[in-house]
């Protein structure tokens, strides 16, 4: 009986793991990411931070209902992000702000999260995120990135084929 218990207790586990995975769309190619994203650059790596960025409408409206904000709604209430401190090394490509100092990315892989860790360097394509940029009440654009873009560790080879497409 036991075992037919922890059977069913890791499949359900393995279930819920996969129910809720990260699903990306076939890769896009160089060129493609390229002209989609609104930064590409080559970054190191100075700090990674979680964070948790409620939405100011959402978190509103439950409490003009007279509802409480508990661990268990806050999930729908707003994001948990990493907020990835870094040193742009050379951009190739900007839309907006000259100089980034920070991007985001979901704080799961399970969300799509990219894993940065301090003191690496990494190709970033990043999109402009207009609803956190609300969320987080900024003045200056807020970029976003995941694992579906072609984020990547720096390797020469994605470094030449981004020159080649903006030559």
């Amino acid at each position: 009986m036991k075992f037919n218990i922890f059977i069913c207790a890791f499949c359900t586990g393995l279930i819920s793991q996969f129910a809720f995975a990260c699903s990306c769309s076939e890769k896009k190619s160089v060129e493609e990411e390229v002209n989609s994203s609104d930064l590409v650059a080559l970054v190191e790596v100075l700090k990674v931070e979680d964070v948790y960025v409620p939405d100011p409408q959402l978190t509103q409206s439950v409490i003009t209902q007279g509802s409480e904000i508990t661990n268990q709604n806050k999930t729908l209430l707003g994001e948990y992000l990493k907020k990835v401190t870094i040193k742009q090394v050379h951009a190739y490509k900007i839309n907006g702000d000259s100089q980034i100092d920070v991007i985001y990315t979901p704080m799961y892989e399970t969300a799509c999260g990219f894993k940065f860790k301090k003191g690496r360097r990494y190709i970033v394509y990043a999109e402009k995120r207009q609803s956190l940029k609300a969320m987080l009440n900024e003045t200056e654009d807020v970029y976003s990135t995941n694992i579906c873009k072609r984020t990547k560790r720096k390797n020469q080879k994605e470094l030449k084929a981004i020159a080649k497409v903006l030559k």
